[in-house]
């Protein structure tokens, strides 16, 4: 919505989340005069469901937000909502809304690296940019589309098998549950990042639980 051009909104109850960003930051963003954006709805894929999300969760959780902390949430909105538009208008400039791009990129990674087909190909797509740009979104802050992707699979193998509610899980199933289909390779990558082997990390973990139970006080009537 355009809030220097007259207009009439005719709605039913409803509940309503706004993100409400200057004239001037949009026009430099996009290139062009914001007005014309004016009736423009994002779709829900990508980019935009990526903002969706962030913005109902944001919602959600704002009564447990510091302000520093709801400050860097409403910037990412902000700065995702920047790109979401650029990606749709086909006129991502990393430049001008880096940190949404970015943290667009990271999401959908998150998200979707469970996925053993996701890869370089399927974000780019997500995102609607190219991959030099995003090649160098990444590099400018000394990281790597593939290592993040491997990275996070990694990262999420390690908070499953160190995880009770896990526990039943064999450590092949993590592997296929988090992106990997050769579990050679994920064990020589395991043991690479965390200096153990995935079967060690969970049977350590289980230690250390019955140990804590072990010491716990215990309440006697």
């Amino acid at each position: 919505m355009d809030y220097s051009q007259p207009m009439e909104i005719l709605r039913p109850r409803h509940r309503d989340i706004s993100l409400i960003c200057s004239r001037e930051r949009v026009a430099n963003a996009l290139g062009y005069d914001p007005s014309k954006l004016a009736g423009f709805r994002l779709p829900h894929r990508g980019i935009g469901a990526l903002l969706r999300s962030h913005l109902r969760l944001m919602a959600a959780e704002v009564t447990r937000l510091t302000a520093e902390q709801r400050a860097v949430a409403l910037s990412s909105a902000v700065e995702m909502g920047l790109a979401a538009l650029q990606a749709e208008l086909r006129k991502v400039d990393h430049e001008c809304v880096p940190d949404g791009l970015y943290q667009a990129a990271r999401l959908i990674i998150r998200r979707d690296c469970g996925d053993p087909e996701f890869d370089l190909r399927v974000l780019v797509r997500e995102l609607g940019c190219s991959r030099a740009t995003l090649y160098r979104l990444f590099a400018e802050r000394g990281e790597s589309v593939a290592a993040t992707i491997w990275s996070t699979r990694i990262e999420n193998a390690y908070a499953m098998l160190t995880t009770s509610v896990h526990r039943y899980l064999r450590v092949g199933e993590v592997a296929q549950r988090c992106g990997f289909t050769d579990q050679s390779t994920f064990n020589r990558m395991f043991k690479r990042r965390y200096d153990v082997t995935p079967l060690d990390a969970s049977r350590m973990s289980a230690a250390r639980e019955v140990a804590d139970l072990d010491s716990a006080p215990s309440l006697r009537g």
